[in-house]
This record gives structure tokens, sequence and C-alpha cells, in this order.
């Protein structure tokens, strides 16, 4: 299992929203100083998975492989997953690391199943006067259980059913324990296991990308983060029963552009899609004016702002998928795809074939930039090289671009390094596109020789003909530059 260094940050961290995921014990993500690692957690993740099925019709733009799976389930596994995986889920929350699920569900038939059972219900009793008084009357008093739960879910209540399953696994711990180790044995042989093996490819090749990363998180950084996660900077975590200590970011192939959350004994998990985001979550530089200006260009469409409506109902879309609901010509559809750029991300599907989603994250950057621009009184004074590494203020002018590539071999790589953070990785460019992304970080306009340096440094690779760029993962560029 790949594990990252931590970073210390004040993280903030959001409560959950009004019609988001159904009851259970991951939900759709409230500061304090914790220790933030970024890590794959195979066990978590595939019971997030699955937890996902339970709101596949509730959540749009969640992950095809989601609602295609919630669609063929048959309804008395749906009801058992709702059960199990919703009402119940806090009981599957054990204390271990395991480095895949089936290592998990061995753990989990060995438990003891007692304190299962008391999990779930200390979960449907926080806050309360008192809580082991107030779990002991649950199990007593169906209809006391019944009004708890209302309580908890006034906007989705589980049906008669699942409450009154609920309630009698509750009232018999070794059933509770056997029922969830069945399911979730048979969810995974069934459904889950050729999809994890799919995605764990794409997943650990992110994790060793994001483990650098996170060894050099800077000041920027961790307002990307801070963004991502969800509203503003607050002084304490008001939505916990407990301080978050610390804050594990998992990369999920199946939450879609959303995010959703679990806490554990003060660790908080963050389930987040990976490739849509992170070329804006570890970007080093903030947006300035001239690239502000060109991303809201790309909105300023009437044509786009109906793609961008597609995307709010489905996850990912091909160009063709585009083109028949728009009812567009090729040519416009790869256009407006096209002028969409940053905010929509593509991925090579079979054969030459691509597909695209949406990056929140970026467009939490086009808003934070917008929003410091109008907070600022005279942008003369607005000086945007603060958020920079010393080293490397000392080549920018006020605006936070490179007025002067320098001579020291070293403080060119510091430029160059700067530069190739605003290339997305996984995304292929023209000569004509490179020069664009590099003219918006320099005063001057000298791009040609910058974009050669960026190919002989290996901070961009290209086709012999010069038709294409794309950014070297960093992670690579390190095995021939250990200490850049």
């Amino acid at each position: 299992m790949v594990h990252s260094p931590p970073c210390y940050a004040y993280i903030c961290i959001f409560a959950k929203p009004e019609g988001g995921m159904e009851f259970g014990p991951f939900e759709v993500a409230t500061a304090s100083r914790v220790e933030a690692t970024v890590e794959l957690q195979p066990a978590l993740n595939a019971l997030n998975s699955l937890s996902l099925l339970n709101s596949a019709h509730r959540l749009p733009a969640l992950d095809s492989w989601v609602t295609e799976t919630a669609d063929v389930l048959p309804p008395e596994v749906m009801h058992a997953n709702r059960l199990l995986l919703g009402l119940l889920g806090h009981a599957l929350i054990i204390a271990g690391d395991w480095p895949d699920f089936p290592a998990y569900l061995r753990a989990l038939a060995e438990q003891d199943p007692l304190p299962l059972r008391d999990r779930a219900l200390a979960h449907l009793v926080r806050g309360t006067g008192d809580p082991e008084a107030d779990a002991q009357r649950l199990l007593e008093d169906r209809q006391a259980f019944v009004a708890r739960v209302a309580r908890l879910a006034p906007e989705s209540p589980p049906d008669a059913a699942l409450l009154h399953d609920a309630h009698a696994l509750l009232s018999d711990p070794p059933a509770l324990r056997d029922a969830a180790v069945s399911h979730l044995q048979a969810m995974w042989e069934t459904y889950l296991a050729a999809e994890w093996r799919r995605a764990t490819k794409e997943l650990d090749a992110e994790m060793k990308g994001f483990a650098q990363h996170v060894r050099n998180c800077s000041p920027a950084t961790l307002e990307n983060l801070r963004a991502f996660i969800g509203g503003e900077l607050v002084e304490s975590v008001t939505a916990q029963e407990e301080p978050v200590r610390r804050l594990v970011f998992v990369p999920s192939p199946h939450t879609g552009r959303h995010v959703t959350r679990l806490a554990v004994d003060g660790t908080l998990y963050l389930f987040f899609h990976a490739p849509r985001n992170v070329a804006a979550l570890w970007r080093q530089a903030p947006v300035g004016r001239n690239e502000l200006v060109l991303r809201l260009t790309a909105l300023a469409d009437d044509t786009r702002l109906r793609i961008l409506e597609l995307f709010a109902r489905q996850d990912e879309l091909t160009q063709q998928d585009i083109q028949e609901r728009l009812g567009l010509t090729q040519s416009t559809a790869s256009r407006q795809i096209k002028g969409l750029a940053p905010y929509v991300v593509e991925r090579r599907v079979e054969g030459a074939a691509k597909a695209y989603r949406l990056s929140p994250a970026q467009f939490d950057l086009t808003f934070r930039a917008l929003k410091r621009l109008l907070a600022s009184e005279d942008d003369a004074e607005q000086d945007l090289r603060q958020d920079q590494p010393g080293d490397l203020r000392r080549f920018m002018d006020r605006r936070g671009r490179i007025a002067t590539f320098p001579a020291r071999p070293r403080d060119q790589l510091l430029v160059l390094e700067f530069l190739a953070e605003h290339f997305e990785l996984g995304r292929t460019y023209t000569e004509k596109e490179v020069n664009e992304v590099i003219s918006r970080y320099i005063a001057h306009g000298d791009f040609a020789t910058l974009r050669r340096e960026l190919y002989d440094r290996m901070f961009l690779g290209r086709e012999p003909d010069g038709s294409r760029y794309w950014r070297i993962d960093p992670a690579e560029r390190a095995k021939h530059y250990p200490s850049h």
C-alpha cells in the first residue's frame, strides 16, 4: 500500500448537505491543525464504492460503474446493501490496515460480534444525554428505534422493511456479523472484484505521483485542498463529534465529482476522484489575471454552458454523446469541448476514443481567483508572488509572472518547474497551446526558448515532429533528476 509522508495544514471540513447520500457511515463531504496524507486504503475504499450504490439515483454524476451496477442489482440485494452499508454501516468499520478487501473480510468474519453491534448503536445515540441507557432503550423498544432513525435522517427515512430488519440484526449480533460478511463477500465476487482490479492499476500509478506532491506541499496546495473540501476556513471543527487530528485523502475510482467522508477515531478520510482534480489540487501557482480572463471567457458561451448542464446530470460523456444530445456537428463539438479546458479532463477509452469529465477543483481555482480579485481595492497593490517559494519570487514580477530567466542552472530548474505545474498530466498540447500556456506566466515574449528548455530538461515530452507535447509525470522525471 502506498502512503505519502504527512503535510500539516489548517483544513476546513464541511457538513453533510441536504439531499446527499443516504443514511450510512460515508457522507458527502467542517478547522484545526491536522496531519494530511494521501493513502489508497483498499478496504475502506471498496466499502465506500459499495455504499455509493445506495445513492446511485440520488446523487447525479457518480461513476458509471455505480449507476450501471445499481440498475442491475436484484431488489433483495439492494435491500441488503441499504441495510448493511446504510443503516448499520458503522458496524463494518473495524480497526486495521488491510492490503485488500478479501483480507478485510477475513478479519471481519473473526470479529467479536458484540462490539460490531455496539458501534452501530453508538452512532445512532450520538449526542444524546445518556448514550448507554439510550442504546439499551433502542434495543428493547422498536418504536423508539424507529423514532430515533427518523430524527437522524429526516430527508430520506428508511422504509419499514429496512427498519424491521435493522432492529432484528441489532438484537442478534452474531446474525449481524454473519449477514455483513455474507453480503460483502457476494458483492465483492459478483460486482466489484473485476472492476477493482481494473481501477487499481490507475490508482497505484496516481498514488506514486501524489506521494511526491504531498512531500512538497506548499501554501498554495493547502489552499487548494481547503477549497476542494469545501466551504470557508473556520476556527474549529463544528460538524465532528471529536477533533480531527489526521486527514487522509483517498483517491476513489467511483465518487464522480463528489467527495465522500468517513470519520473514525480522530481520523477523517476523504474519498475523491483523483484524475479529474489532481492538476488543480497540486498546483503551486495561483491563477493570475491573464489566466483568469481565459478561464472566464471559456464559460462565456451558451453552447459551452449547455455542455456543462449535460455534465451536471452525467459523470462522463464522449464527444459523440455531446454531438447527439445538443445537435452539434463534429467540428463544433470538438471546438467547444476544447474551449472548456481546463474544466474538462479527457481520458482514453476504447481504441482512440476519448471520454470527458468535469474537474470541480478547476472551478474552485477560477472562482477563488475572481474572489481574490474583487476583494482587492487596488490591483496595483496586489502582490501575487506571496504564495510562491522565496527562491522563486526573485525572478517574478508582482503579478506572479516570470520576469527574467536566471543564469544559474539550479535557479533555471525552479522556473521551469513552476511553468511545468501549469500543464495538466495526461493531456496533450499542440505547439501553439504550449506557447499559450507559457505566455500566461512570463512577462517577456520568449516562450520558444522556455518551451525548448522544458523539453530538454524533461518537464515536457513531445513527438519527433513536434506535433504533440505532454507533461512528463514528476515521478518519472525524478528517476533521471533525483535531486529535483
